[in-house]
């Protein structure tokens, strides 16, 4: 048994990407001695409302286990295990593509008028929900003329960088 930090790295697909994606894993990973730091990556599963059980399993790091972690957490755990020589856990909570609106509450998605479609349709439906499949409810923009504007023989010339507006 170990006593230390535990810490949950959670986003989308920068935190997603692995270390085997990283620019020199090899160089990386030559040295994985690390026996007081343990990784879990948390399985892909959407879930309604909030799980008692993420399912899932610590692993020590190896060379197999660290190249297939987040990139961010697994550095992020080995420099602070490294200067603390503190036992660290390190939890990866990565799902790439998936909306903000999904991590949200459904009682946080309520609070905010934007967003009260999202709350009210998971509610009332129990097959659309923001953390399932997206649904898609057609090209609104389309019928209202708004490719028109796009067209490509309208363009303006776009100096880059700057902002969209410009």
């Amino acid at each position: 048994m170990l006593i230390g930090d535990v810490w949950l790295c959670s986003g989308q697909s920068n935190m997603e990407w692995t270390v085997r994606d990283s620019h020199h894993p090899a160089r990386e990973l030559a040295d994985v001695d690390l026996p007081l730091v343990r990784l879990l990556n948390v399985p892909r599963r959407a879930e309604r409302f909030p799980a008692t059980d993420v399912g899932g399993e610590w692993t020590g790091v190896s060379r197999a286990s660290a190249e297939a972690f987040s990139a961010v957490g697994f550095f992020f755990a080995r420099q602070l295990h490294r200067e603390t020589g503190i036992p660290i856990g390190i939890i990866s909570a990565c799902w790439g593509g998936t909306s903000a609106e999904a991590w949200t509450p459904i009682k946080g998605l309520g609070s905010a008028e934007s967003l009260l479609h999202l709350a009210r349709d998971a509610q009332l439906d129990p097959d659309i929900s923001p953390i399932g499949p997206h649904v898609d409810r057609g090209n609104a923009g389309e019928p209202n003329g708004w490719a028109e504007s796009t067209a490509p023989g309208q363009w303006s010339p776009m100096t880059l960088p700057t902002t969209w507006q410009r």
